[in-house]
């Protein structure tokens, strides 16, 4: 399952927006990688990308 989110807008995502994205990378099943990019765009906040990277950790799934 790939997810892809690109829009022209380069201003951080809501703090409304990240969570509802973090649940939802949290409800997939049998996640073996995670890629985090977003060139630039606001996607992955940086508060985001802990939070995955913390998931990812204790849950024994490679982030890049």
């Amino acid at each position: 399952m790939q997810i892809r989110y690109d829009i022209e807008d380069t201003h951080d995502i809501s703090l409304e927006i990240s969570n509802k994205l973090f649940e939802y990378i949290c409800l997939i099943d049998n996640v073996k990688t995670i890629v985090i990019s977003d060139y630039n765009k606001g996607l992955i906040t940086e508060e985001l990308c802990q939070k995955i990277i913390t998931y990812s950790n204790n849950n024994n799934i490679l982030t890049l």
